[in-house]
């Protein structure tokens, strides 16, 4: 058993769904890091596929909280408009086309892990922060979600997305023993992923780049 690691995919269905036939087999643990939803054309079609496959294979498949989540909650509990600011307009738009409510999603979003490890991996959205001892108060800019700070060296290999980099595949940063994994499908860049043993070592790095009725 290994486990695929996927970046960012922020609505990008149709590139979503091609990523994760070609590079995932249902015997590995597949592990998305966050952000689903917002900025692409096909959110609502892309928090479906989630769900499916989530209930499919309950202890193979996972989706770790994103930010991007996060604000889709607050919206739903408080009185925060900072999530419609964003681009929760256009994901409000695409729930609608497909009959999806809002506030059930909220409610699945809410049950959603802000990590996975074992002994030797620890995948979250943005990474733990060198400085932040509070990782999990949510609202702060270094928490797990959020963090574009440094990331700290936990003597584990660290998956996290949240920061796009401007590449084609993944990259590795030998400081803080962290694998940068998104790389901007959303703007027209590249899906990405890494499969590791349970161990920790790579055995594949891969891409797709975005399909373009996705974005």
């Amino acid at each position: 058993m290994n486990i695929v690691a996927i970046g960012d995919v922020h609505g990008c269905f149709y590139t979503f769904q091609a990523i994760v036939e070609k590079y995932w087999k249902d015997k590995d643990i597949l592990v998305q890091v966050g952000d689903l939803i917002d900025r692409g054309n096909f959110s609502g079609k892309t928090v479906e596929y989630a769900r499916d496959l989530q209930i499919s294979y309950p202890e193979r498949v996972f989706f770790l909280l994103g930010n991007h989540e996060y604000e889709l909650i607050k919206y739903t509990t408080t009185d925060s408009s900072n999530w419609l600011r964003r681009s929760g307009r256009k994901t409000l738009n695409s729930f609608n086309e497909i009959n999806l409510s809002l506030f059930e999603t909220a409610e699945w979003l809410k049950k959603l892990p802000l990590f996975w490890k074992n002994e030797d991996v620890f995948l979250s959205h943005a990474g733990i922060s060198k400085h932040n001892k509070d990782l999990f108060d949510l609202d702060r800019n270094d928490s797990i979600i959020w963090n574009r700070e440094n990331i700290k060296n936990i003597d584990k290999i660290q998956v996290v997305g949240h920061t796009p980099i401007t590449n084609k595949l993944p990259l590795f940063d030998i400081k803080s023993n962290t694998w940068y994994i998104d790389t901007g499908a959303c703007f027209g860049g590249y899906l990405s992923g890494i499969k590791l043993n349970l161990k920790g070592e790579i055995i594949d790095i891969f891409s797709i780049k975005t399909i373009l009725k996705d974005i």
